[in-house]
């Protein structure tokens, strides 16, 4: 599992675990009623043990953890911005700003071709998108009104989940701001939740709102999740790659990607038939955390 901030006894387990190498057996002091904050420092060449030390700081208990780099896992979600999954301001409620538009290109000459996917941003610099939408060439991505260049890709070896590595990071505005990550903190949601789904279809100029519930899958695999649309609008070819999302304390949290829009019959768009996602399990936040380092 993974957290952000801990605080009390739920901490303590998972930074025994943390630890590289304990000097002398010695074990975390288990207080329920003081916070816990995380802090690094690379430790010098010459020091062969990891270690850690409490600093007492107001009403928090300062944990300072001294190992080889800090790139660990104690700070690995420190590029996850804690700020996630809110809509500022006067923003629309119908517009989602961590969700992008890709635009592609074939891989052969057709001017004519409007063929697109969706992203959603999770930082700065990372949007996660459908593996399938690499088929084709990637032109740009579009966020708010700011056409940013893809410097890079990476697909996951077992899942329909590719990483856009944009070529300059972006700065968070109302209009552009990350999903947050289902960490332990943010993953909660019930049976009868209603999930949102945002795309712009094939052809669409204005972003489309699909709301759905999660039904049974006739493929059995953790990595596939079932939705049938509630309403009118459905996901269409063009919408690979959305973000499948529920609120939780009035923040969107990413549950999962579209992966296939297809109705039973072979037409683009899911109406009488459930669209299909891959969810983000634990093993897939792990490889998204991993592999979306700023």
């Amino acid at each position: 599992m993974f957290r952000r901030g801990f605080t009390g006894k739920e901490l303590l387990g998972e930074l025994q675990q943390i630890l590289e190498d304990k000097s002398d057996g010695e074990e975390l002091s288990d207080s329920s009623e003081e916070d816990y904050v995380l802090s690094c420092q690379e430790r010098s060449s010459d020091d062969s043990h990891s270690s850690y030390e409490e600093v007492e700081e107001s009403q928090s208990v300062v944990l300072i953890f001294k190992l080889p780099r800090c790139d660990n896992a104690i700070n690995k979600t420190n590029n996850l911005e804690s700020k996630c999954g809110v809509q500022e301001n006067s923003i629309s409620v119908s517009d989602f700003p961590w969700v992008a538009l890709i635009r592609l290109l074939t891989r052969t000459y057709n001017p004519d071709a409007n063929v697109r996917c969706v992203g959603v941003l999770i930082n700065e610099r990372y949007i996660i998108t459908s593996s399938t939408c690499l088929q084709f060439l990637i032109k740009d991505v579009i966020l708010g009104e700011s056409e940013i260049g893809v410097d890079s890709w990476r697909t996951h070896d077992k899942v329909d989940i590719a990483l856009l590595k944009l070529s300059h990071g972006v700065n968070f505005t109302d209009y552009i701001q990350p999903v947050c990550l289902p960490f332990d903190e943010f993953n909660y949601y019930e049976k009868k939740t209603t999930f949102y789904t945002a795309g712009w279809g094939s052809s669409s100029s204005e972003i489309k709102i699909v709301k759905s519930r999660m039904v049974e899958c006739e493929d059995l695999s953790k990595y596939t999740i079932c939705l049938d649309h509630v309403g009118k609008n459905t996901v269409c070819t063009g919408d690979e790659g959305a973000p499948v999302m529920y609120m939780n304390n009035d923040r969107w949290v990413l549950h999962g990607i579209v992966s296939s829009t297809f109705d039973k019959d072979g037409s683009p768009c899911a109406v009488n038939s459930p669209s299909t996602a891959v969810p983000i399990t634990d093993d897939v936040l792990e490889w998204i955390v991993d592999h979306s380092k700023l």
